[in-house]
């Protein structure tokens, strides 16, 4: 397992780069080695649910939805400079329950809900069990689940488990910190100040881009150009340790 300076723990392919993007280039422009570790990057088992077969017509990605993500994620990082790394996990739409094969998850707003006694326990302990693979030689930085989504919610609490304290930032997560309020996310960065680089933030939007399938739906936008603008405008945010 390669060792870099910088380990941004992202639940899914655009998680990082459009919470966090600027930073990285930042990081990487300084000569810092950044991973990106996209956790739910796996192929799911079985016939996809309606919930997998919706979401995969709004991402417009065709058969292999989860490759063609991971090609998206892999460009925007290069982007950034920044290395990424996918986990074997499959997103929550894909996630089944081994005992009956029934999806953990049958409905949209079920992602924001409690989370599936299966997930609590095997998904999270797989997720840890993989974070305690990485190595960092200043810090990880782990979203702060803003927003509540259940991949979100996994992902800090399996770094929560394995991860110390003195080791993490938190990034607010974009776009659910737009409207979970800013206050707690006031300060530095791991970058020891404030990342405002112009050029840093253009580099981020030109890795958002790289994000077809998904900039329409986290945006609300109706063109990339709008999508884009709309991204410009988020501001990132981080807070040393984990969140509370």
């Amino acid at each position: 397992m390669e060792r870099n300076d910088y380990w941004v723990v992202s639940p899914h392919a655009d998680d990082a780069v459009l919470s966090a993007g600027a930073l990285i280039h930042f990081l990487a422009e300084a000569g810092r080695s950044v991973g990106v570790f996209t956790i739910f990057a796996g192929h799911g088992r079985g016939e996809r649910s309606p919930l997998a077969l919706s979401a995969e017509r709004l991402w417009g990605l065709g058969s292999d939805a989860v490759a063609s993500r991971q090609r998206e994620d892999q460009r925007a990082c290069s982007r950034l400079g920044a290395t990424v790394r996918f986990g074997e996990s499959p997103d929550a739409v894909y996630r089944r329950d081994p005992t009956d094969g029934t999806p953990l998850y049958a409905h949209q707003h079920e992602l924001f809900g409690e989370m599936h006694p299966h997930d609590r326990k095997a998904t999270v302990q797989n997720v840890a069990d993989e974070l305690t693979e990485l190595r960092a030689n200043h810090a990880f930085l782990v979203p702060s689940a803003h927003g509540d989504h259940v991949d979100h919610r996994i992902a800090k609490h399996a770094a929560q488990l394995v991860l110390p304290d003195r080791q993490v930032w938190s990034y607010a997560d974009l776009p659910y910190a737009e409207s979970a309020g800013r206050r707690t996310f006031r300060g530095s960065t791991p970058s020891r100040g404030p990342v405002s680089d112009t050029d840093s933030y253009t580099v981020k939007l030109s890795a958002a881009a790289e994000y077809s399938s998904q900039l329409a739906l986290v945006t609300g936008a109706s063109t990339s150009r709008q999508a884009l603008a709309i991204v410009s405008s988020w501001s990132e945010r981080f807070t040393r340790g984990f969140a509370r």
